[in-house]
This record gives structure tokens, C-alpha cells and sequence, in this order.
């Protein structure tokens, strides 16, 4: 995944949600892991997170607990290992 932040980003706000086509979603219970892909990610892969609380086998949603850098362009490449 590559994503590039706003000027503002929010602290604990959602960076980014993914919908993955139906015949690749995944499991009900998920655990991501997370590699990074440039420098910035590399500083910042401790904040970022899936948030189970309103993830969905129909959607993934990506946040980070703290502020992102603002402007900066993140790669993300991860894992999803589950069980329903």
C-alpha cells in the first residue's frame, strides 16, 4: 500500500481503508504483519495499525496512534494471516 499524507494529519485518525475485491477478503479475525518499503515508513511502522474495532472481512481500516509526518509518502507491504 502507498499513501501519502496530508499537510495536517490527525493524530489516531484513519489513514487509509481498503475494500478488497470479495473473492480475497479476509478471515474474521486478522493479524497483520507489517514491513516497510522507504525510510519514512521505516521510522513510522510502530504507529501504524489495523483497527480491529471497525475492520471487516469487507474492509481493512489503517490508523496510526500518534501523527504521521506531514506530506510524506509511506509504503506499506503486510501479511494477513486470520482464522473465521
Amino acid at each position: 500500500v502507498r499513501f501519502t499524507t496530508g499537510t495536517t494529519p490527525i493524530a489516531n485518525g484513519t489513514i487509509v481503508t481498503i475494500v478488497p475485491p470479495t473473492a480475497v477478503r479476509h478471515a474474521n479475525k486478522i493479524y497483520p504483519v507489517f514491513s516497510d518499503g522507504n525510510a519514512a515508513t521505516a521510522t513510522d511502522i510502530s504507529k501504524i495499525y489495523v483497527d480491529l474495532a471497525t475492520s471487516t472481512p469487507g474492509s481493512l481500516v489503517f490508523k496510526a496512534s500518534g501523527t504521521l509526518t506531514p506530506s510524506t509518502q509511506y509504503f506499506l507491504s503486510f501479511v494477513i494471516m486470520g482464522h473465521a
